[in-house]
């Protein structure tokens, strides 16, 4: 596969022959045969190629092979390309002369490569049982054209592509599979072409990568040379009785953090710059971060000894990236992590990606169990103005000190800020906030924050002088109810079995805009749907009444559960989320408009006629519209009962949804 490209990086299929190489960009070679994956990086291949190459083999690694295959990073530049089973597998006997950066072509032209890529929409014919091939008529492809109802074939010249929604109709899908080989067979390819089925929610990286905005995100630990437990296919049945059980997530252990520490950060110039040592524990929302922590490994006395000793030093890299760190810096912290691993002698390190607020216990004892993270970037960063800071979590184990904007309406009564105006450092602990304690320890971690010769001043909620309102700009309704728990959920239907998932530590990046989930508060239920969601949400709202239902606390019993979209959350539900950031909110309702969960689920009981049914209700499963019509209406619209329906053949009902606008 080629990376290249200037403005837009692109991954090609290429033929798997050394004379595919060339000096000016970047190749990913899959050993099929093998467990490993190469990345050759050409000597005048731009940073950009460079960072594609390794983000995507990373991709393919996570995403198609279980992350079992060894990543080998071949750099032509500094001469670590002489890896013969690469060259063995391109058809030659050993490193061999490469073409020079102008046999590749010009990155611009490579930018309008995709433009000669046509995506069909498989049309269906003869009550669906045969289709034609309707050309859409655009240059460049959105992941939002692939309706799951339907099918599409995606024409690259070297690849040919059949993607099939998860809803689309099974007839139509033998004559899209037909239409596709011919296709395939009809246009002049070279040899090496390929034609690959994909499947709605698992498509290869070569097809995500055809499309501009194909969400796809790597998972967050990634292990170098570490043997992988892979996970059994879950068959057990889902039960609303295992969301109560919440299971903790088994970390292993390093050491205690003390050893030997190296921080980096990544400039705009995608070059890692040596932190200051007095900003360490210090992150930066609008940054990426590189973390080198060296240590003795413990190793066996002698062979069949259970008796250790340390000796060699082992390494981890951990890349911590921020929460609006741009796509760019994340993937050249990717890239930079990769370039040290291959430059350190001895063992392969232990690569690990962290996500702002992902942060496991061994990362957080390397800074004393306390972490600040800033707003902005840390090149720009200047400590002066107001500012506030939310602080959740135990000191010394798990205390994230994050800033927020400085208004009123991010305060929370089960936490504590620190708040900076003037030449005063406002200390205020809300009046359910674990935090309240010790003055020293809160001055400490004040001047940890932001250094200076401040006035602190305790304030005890209710308690506010003047000055800290002017300071946040007036007073607002922020979250002043007890929290006792906080539990989120994910509602998954990627393997076509409906299950629940209990995210741990969770975080506002967490919530999937394609995706549905659960938040429990105890005393208020919610459910989130994404802005991009299109998956079916009765079930998810079933789930949501039986699972306050069957609290075995009865806490939950008369909780009100509320429905949420993404961007119009009320603080009620935000204030959940440690630092969450609203710059994306369309509006903050009041939880008083939020529309109830079981007022939802009596819409999609009742019947409806035909004329409602045609407006294509939101709340309702549009794949079965014709199931909330009334036993009588049904039969007299489809000359049969409901239970004949579901015996008919697909093609038959697909034909009479279409005639009567209920597709």
């Amino acid at each position: 596969m080629r990376v290249k490209g200037k403005r837009r990086i692109s991954l090609r299929l290429m033929d798997s022959v050394h004379s595919s190489l060339n000096e000016g960009d970047s190749f990913i070679l899959d050993d099929n045969q093998g467990s490993n994956l190469y990345v050759w990086l050409g000597s005048k291949s731009s940073k950009m190629e460079k960072s594609k190459a390794l983000d995507a083999a990373r991709r393919i690694n996570a995403k198609e092979k279980g992350t079992r295959s060894k990543i080998i990073t071949l750099d032509q530049k500094e001469g670590t390309d002489n890896e013969e089973r690469f060259w063995n597998l391109l058809g030659a006997d050993g490193k061999t002369e490469i073409a020079d950066e102008k046999s590749g072509g010009s990155d611009e032209a490579a930018d309008s490569c995709g433009v000669s890529d046509v995506l069909y929409k498989v049309t269906p014919l003869k009550l669906g049982r045969e289709g034609k091939l309707e050309k859409i008529n655009s240059t460049k492809f959105g992941q939002e054209l692939l309706n799951p109802k339907e099918i599409f074939v995606l024409d690259c010249k070297g690849e040919v592509f059949m993607w099939a929604g998860k809803s689309s109709p099974n007839p139509l899908r033998s004559a899209a599979l037909k239409l596709a080989k011919e296709l395939f067979a009809e246009a002049d390819r070279p040899s090496w072409a390929r034609f690959s089925k994909e499947a709605d929610g698992a498509e290869s990286i070569l097809f995500k990568e055809k499309f501009w905005n194909f969400k796809d995100d790597i998972p967050i630990v990634s292990k170098a040379e570490v043997k992988s437990k892979i996970a059994k296919k879950r068959e057990e049945t889902f039960s609303v009785s295992n969301m109560f059980e919440h299971k903790k997530v088994e970390e292993l252990f390093i050491d205690d953090g003390a050893d030997r520490l190296k921080m980096w950060y990544v400039n705009s110039d995608a070059k890692q710059v040596e932190y200051p040592e007095e900003m360490r524990g210090h992150f930066f929302n609008e940054d990426s971060f590189i973390l080198l922590y060296v240590f003795k490994g413990a190793e066996a006395l002698y062979e069949g000894s259970k008796d250790t000793a340390k000796f060699k030093d082992r390494y981890m890299i951990y890349f911590w990236q921020g929460l609006r760190s741009g796509h760019k810096k994340k993937g050249w912290s990717a890239l930079l992590t990769t370039d040290m691993s291959n430059q350190l002698k001895g063992e392969t390190p232990t690569q690990h990606r962290v996500p702002q607020q992902k942060e496991n216990s061994h990362f957080m004892s390397l800074f004393k169990g306390v972490i600040i993270i800033h707003q902005g970037h840390f090149a720009s960063y200047e400590e002066k103005g107001t500012q506030l800071y939310h602080l959740r979590g135990q000191p010394d184990v798990n205390l994230r000190i994050i800033q927020v904007d400085s208004k009123a309406k991010n305060l929370n009564s089960n936490d504590s800020f620190f708040l900076f105006y003037e030449n005063s450092c406002f200390v205020w602990n809300g009046k359910y906030s674990a935090l309240s304690g010790n003055v020293d320890s809160w001055v400490h971690h004040a001047n940890r924050v932001r250094k200076g010769e401040w006035q602190m001043v305790q304030v005890k909620e209710g308690e506010e002088p003047n000055e800290f309102w002017e300071a946040l700009r007036g007073k607002s309704n922020y979250m002043s109810d007890k929290i006792e728990q906080s539990n989120l959920f994910h509602c998954n239907f990627a393997t076509g079995i409906f299950s629940v998932d209990y995210v741990n530590q969770f975080a506002q990046d967490d919530l999937e805009q394609r995706d549905l989930f659960i938040l429990d508060t105890v005393d208020r239920i919610f459910v989130w749907k994404g802005a991009k969601c299109d998956k079916k949400e009765t079930k998810v709202l079933e789930t949501a009444v039986e699972y306050a239902a069957s609290d075995p606390t009865g806490k939950r019993k008369e909780s009100p559960i509320y429905y949420v979209n993404s961007h119009e959350e009320p603080y009620e539900f935000t204030s959940m989320f440690h630092g969450w950031d609203d710059s994306k909110a369309k509006k903050v309702p009041g939880i008083e408009e939020l529309t109830l969960v079981p007022a939802l689920l009596a819409e999609t009981k009742r019947t409806y006629t035909l004329a409602e049914l045609q407006q294509k209700p939101s709340n309702l499963d549009n794949e079965s519209l014709e199931m909330y019509l009334s036993d009588q209406d049904f039969e007299k619209l489809f000359k049969m009962n409901k239970d004949e329906w579901k015996k008919a053949p697909a093609w038959k009902t697909l034909s009479l949804r279409k005639t009567h606008k209920l597709f």
